[in-house]
């Protein structure tokens, strides 16, 4: 699909949107749709609310970019914030936040596909184990886990599935997260 290949044009320096290594075996492949075109996916984000997003303009994305990344957001040598590049006419971005967690490694954006009339973006939250010491509780580790995942613009309503998977073995379950109003068309 060529014009899956020419819709994100990012511009990501290095140490920007790392995405977190998840310890935890691939999740099974998607039943139907595409995977994002790019997708970034980690423990810490400045976003401490839980929240689905579904970003079709620059403006918006300059601003969840920017509260994502914090004051940790890179910059260039002249101090200027700096945030992926996304062909908005092409493409939107799902942003998923856990907000304030214990032991979550964040969410992979999976896939995106058309089904009964509306666009079905798939993901699948990670998580980790912690243990402490005999005769100490364990807290965990706190987390601000996210994913964020850029697909092909459609311009139909979106269902977020979340992969409801008991056990890693298992084949994926899949449950509705969220619904989300169709991207409006970005100005010309």
């Amino acid at each position: 699909m060529p014009a899956l290949s020419r819709c994100v044009a990012l511009a990501v320096a290095a140490g920007v949107g790392t995405a977190a290594a998840l310890n935890r075996a691939e999740p099974p492949p998607p039943e139907e749709g595409h995977p994002p075109l790019v997708s970034w996916a980690g423990s810490h984000s400045g976003v401490h609310t839980r929240r689905i997003v579904l970003v079709s303009d620059e403006a918006a994305w300059e601003a969840l970019w920017k509260e994502h990344a914090g004051e940790g957001i890179e910059k260039t040598a002249h101090g200027f914030a700096v945030w992926p590049k996304v062909d908005f006419h092409r493409c939107m971005v799902l942003a998923v936040f856990s907000g304030k967690e214990t032991n979550g490694a964040g969410w992979r954006v999976l896939s995106a596909g058309e089904r009964d009339r509306q666009t079905v973006i798939r993901v699948d939250w990670a998580g980790f184990q912690t243990s402490a010491p005999p005769g100490q509780r364990d807290l965990g580790v706190p987390t601000t886990g996210y994913g964020i995942g850029v697909v092909p613009r459609s311009a139909l309503p979106v269902v977020v599935e979340e992969n409801a998977q008991g056990l890693k073995d298992h084949p994926a379950r899949w449950r509705e997260l969220a619904r989300l109003a169709a991207a409006p068309l970005p100005a010309p």
